[in-house]
């Protein structure tokens, strides 16, 4: 019941902290109501966390790419940062600040490498992941990485890092390489997803976000370029589209369409994106070296969730890892 009196909290495993200074009051009057999901929300800005005295502390900021370790391909990755983390500890820093690590890609040349032209604000850059860790990662539900396999990729991996270890970061050629060396990770764990704790809550927990990007960079493939303006009746993005392009249907039904048109149906969007893992899905066959995507649209927009699903991790580990080192 309105009016509401609170105080914000910061619990952690190290600390139990209450803001200082008197109860913030919300009043109704005041109130923003939003839908997400079917359910209504309050949002308010209201400051932030009230500390004793003024935090202050000194720190560094850097470009991801420039951070290149001898298991880097091509540029500095997200598992690397724990070596900077590792570094700032030891000069007592306490704050890393990195230049944006959205997706820049535009045109898929060398000018989508400025950092501050992204095409989403949630998605991660390609060229930010670590190809082995890709390879490692072992799918609940499932059994063990096939070896023979997993060499051979292994083998693309390292010829990848030394062709790419120049002076100077080689942006299209980074990005390109590690796109394929992904599409052939991509094609051997595909099955493997669908039984998969961490990726099934991924989908669910950024499918508002996810699926629509997907649904993107498919669209800009077919078409050729990203100036979605000239994309006819595919233009604007709404979740009837979305259920076309992932489950390949000409047409959606009468209820979908009006779930969609209200918004409320988003959120089975996730288990459509699940269901291009399915081990019952045709498997994806083409005459190439395993580096490139067939048609429909739905590989597509796959190997977009599970390239995210791995940049997740790896950025996630990277910020656990300064988080426990105290950064």
């Amino acid at each position: 019941h309105l009016p509401l009196s609170y105080k914000y909290a910061i619990i952690t495993p190290k600390e139990e902290a209450l803001e200082c200074g008197g109860n913030r009051v919300l009043h109704a009057a005041e109130c923003v109501s939003r839908k997400c999901f079917g359910k209504s929300m309050i949002i308010r800005d209201d400051g932030m966390f009230r500390h004793s005295r003024p935090w202050t502390g000194a720190g560094i900021a850097v470009p991801v790419f420039s951070l290149r370790s001898k298991a880097s391909v091509g540029c500095g990755e997200f598992l690397d940062v724990k070596y900077l983390v590792d570094l700032c500890k030891a000069m007592r820093l306490s704050l890393i600040q990195m230049l944006p690590v959205n997706d820049t890609s535009v045109n898929d040349a060398y000018t989508d490498s400025y950092p501050y032209s992204s095409v989403s604000s949630f998605a991660l850059h390609p060229m930010y992941i670590c190809l082995e860790a890709c390879l490692d990662y072992q799918y609940v539900g499932s059994g063990l990485n096939k070896r023979d396999v997993n060499d051979s990729i292994r083998g693309d991996i390292h010829g990848l890092r030394k062709s790419l270890n120049m002076e100077s970061v080689d942006y299209e050629a980074t990005v390109a390489s590690k796109q394929r060396i992904m599409c052939k990770i991509f094609k051997m764990h595909k099955g493997r997803c669908h039984s998969d704790p961490s990726f099934k809550a991924f989908l669910l927990e950024n499918v508002h976000w996810l699926a629509p990007y997907g649904c993107f960079l498919a669209l800009k493939k077919v078409f050729g370029h990203s100036n979605q303006s000239l994309w006819g009746s595919m233009n604007v993005c709404t979740v009837a589209l979305m259920k076309r392009m992932i489950s390949n249907r000409a047409t959606v039904n009468p209820e979908e369409r009006q779930g969609s048109d209200k918004g409320n149906n988003f959120r089975t969007l996730a288990d459509d994106l699940l269901g291009l893992f399915s081990t019952d899905q045709e498997s994806m066959e083409n005459d190439g070296d395993g580096g490139e995507l067939p048609s429909p649209l739905g590989p597509y927009i796959a190997y977009t969730c599970f390239l995210q699903f791995h940049l997740h991790l790896q950025l996630s580990d990277a910020s656990a890892y300064a988080v426990d080192q105290g950064i």
